[in-house]
């Protein structure tokens, strides 16, 4: 068995590929950090949508406590036309019937 010597190349890297190879690294930190600062910003707009959810949710159950003290004020207001109508009813009826009172 015979070991084959291997070719080791030691090229040095002249100062124009340097210099690229430089403002590729610097470009890739570049993007990194902007990459982590989208994420960021990201992550506070998905807080703030998590909190507008829930300004929403209360938002609704307000306005359905609302609406509905709304409904009984207004059932009970209703009730209280029809009573009063119905004693005028009775009134003009007894009075109808009982023309000398």
């Amino acid at each position: 068995m015979t070991i084959q010597p291997t070719k080791v190349s030691m090229k040095v890297p002249s100062p124009q590929e340097s210099g690229k190879q430089s403002s590729q690294i610097k470009n890739k930190n570049d993007m990194v950090d902007k990459i982590a600062q989208l994420e960021d910003e990201c992550l506070a707009l998905e807080r703030e949508g998590e909190d507008l959810e829930i300004q929403v949710e209360e938002t609704i159950k307000k306005h359905e406590e609302i609406r509905e003290k709304e409904t009984t004020a207004h059932q009970k207001w209703k009730e209280e036309v029809k009573l009063k109508l119905q004693g005028y009813r009775d009134d003009i009826d007894e009075a109808l019937s009982n023309p000398n009172r």
